[in-house]
């Protein structure tokens, strides 16, 4: 082979190795990594028919007055802005006792939905006015546990006011944004439930005094014909109590309307007569034995 030829074989072995280096070492063009989703933060809003609305309060506040020894049912709504899953509600300790949360925890929260609860208030039996606060929060039960904005405020308190007739025989509490109040004539009353909704079961009571002059027994009373025999009409039966030490009897006529219940305290000269109707059991309670256990006679 003549040297011409060799040099043109390597010409042309070096001229293709250049061009294969080229192309190995060439830089490769940058490559777009995809970014992660943005992570969702769950925003908790409430809603219902105690709470204030946010332009008045942003922070989300449920106010309600209690009456001391009585329960109250109200609702509310939640909902995020993001999917949750093993949600719990929970209260803070300083509501332990006042209130209760029915349901307390859902497997899963769909964003945007209304998730409805019942909380239950319950006041404290003394007549002492005091007030009670404390947050209501949405939280993850799973590890770690979170607690998700924003809260439900509750503000409560316990209030009253209190009725004396113009004869002053007598005072008795009452709930005043539950119930309106109507003295009929000196000594009479009569409490009914306030038009609109309210969070308390109010019956309709009817105080009223009936002279006793001659000073009888509460069952020969009650036997004059211009009198109820309010022992007949209970088929002979009849229960005591006392009250702030005054005695009283309660009678349930069965031929009256069902729900009926007379309680009569007796005193010095004349019968303290309290009719309530819609009583939701045959002994005080409720909003009625909540105000028996204010009353107080001369």
């Amino acid at each position: 082979m003549s040297r011409r030829s060799v040099l043109a074989i390597l010409t042309l072995l070096l001229t293709a190795g250049g061009i294969l280096w080229t192309q190995t070492t060439r830089p490769l063009s940058p490559t777009t990594i995809p970014s992660a989703p943005p992570t969702c933060e769950p925003k908790i809003t409430w809603s219902g028919q105690a709470i204030l609305p946010p332009g008045t309060n942003p922070d989300q506040r449920l106010i309600a007055t209690l009456f001391p020894g009585t329960s109250s049912t109200t609702s509310v709504a939640f909902r995020s802005t993001c999917p949750l899953a093993n949600v719990g509600v929970e209260i803070t300790p300083s509501l332990n006792g006042l209130v209760v949360i029915s349901p307390n925890s859902f497997a899963s929260i769909v964003p945007n939905q209304d998730y409805h609860l019942s909380l239950t208030f319950t006041a404290p039996p003394e007549f002492v006015r005091r007030a009670f606060g404390g947050t209501i929060h949405i939280r993850n039960n799973g590890i770690p546990s979170k607690t998700y904005s924003l809260p439900l405020e509750i503000a409560l308190r316990a209030d009253w006011s209190v009725f004396i007739p113009s004869s002053e025989k007598y005072s008795i509490n009452y709930p005043a944004t539950d119930v309106s109040v109507f003295e009929l004539q000196p000594g009479t009353v009569l409490f009914r439930p306030q038009e609109g909704d309210s969070l308390l079961e109010v019956p309709y009571i009817f105080i009223s005094m009936k002279p006793n002059p001659a000073g009888k027994n509460i069952f020969d009373f009650y036997k004059d014909p211009d009198q109820p025999d309010l022992l007949a009409q209970s088929g002979g039966n009849y229960t005591t109590g006392t009250v702030n030490g005054a005695l009283y009897y309660i009678f349930n006529p069965t031929m009256s309307e069902a729900g009926m219940m007379v309680v009569v305290v007796p005193r010095p000269g004349y019968f303290l007569e309290l009719d309530v109707s819609g009583a939701s059991s045959e002994t005080p309670s409720g909003v009625f034995g909540a105000m028996l256990s204010s009353l107080m006679v001369e």
